[in-house]
């Protein structure tokens, strides 16, 4: 399966309005869904994200491209999930992000309703699930 055809599988729902496949090791955007934010993240961000020190994410949120995040609950290092809560500056639209991690790469998928957290870890788990078979 393409990196492109995992962010079809992931926007396939219609709960998602933005998704992503994000290699740590050496940062490169492997997919990201065409219109989204994600595709601006940056190196620096996603090392936040993978960092050993997580209680800035804690204190100060998580920015993912244009966009600021509360994170919710933080769980990247020992179940491989960080749930994040945001609201657009631009409009008021809340939203969840869901972010999985392999040994490669971050997966984010971002809803576009906030009572849809469970859809989107359903979607990251399977992709995290697979991508681990793979040793990616």
């Amino acid at each position: 399966m393409t990196w492109a055809a995992y962010i079809e599988q992931m926007m396939s729902g219609g709960d998602s309005q933005d998704a992503a496949i994000i290699g740590y090791e050496a940062f490169s955007i492997w997919a990201a869904f065409p219109t989204g934010n994600f595709g601006n993240v940056t190196a620096d961000q996603v090392k936040a994200i993978v960092s050993n020190d997580q209680n800035a994410l804690a204190m100060n949120g998580l920015q993912l491209g244009i966009k600021r995040y509360t994170v919710l609950i933080n769980d990247l290092k020992d179940d491989g999930y960080m749930i994040v809560k945001g609201k657009s500056e631009r409009e008021d639209q809340r939203c969840n992000v869901v972010i999985g991690k392999t040994e490669k790469a971050i997966i984010m998928l971002e809803g576009n309703n906030p009572q849809v957290k469970s859809t989107l870890n359903d979607q990251v788990s399977k992709i995290v699930d697979t991508l681990k078979n793979a040793k990616m």
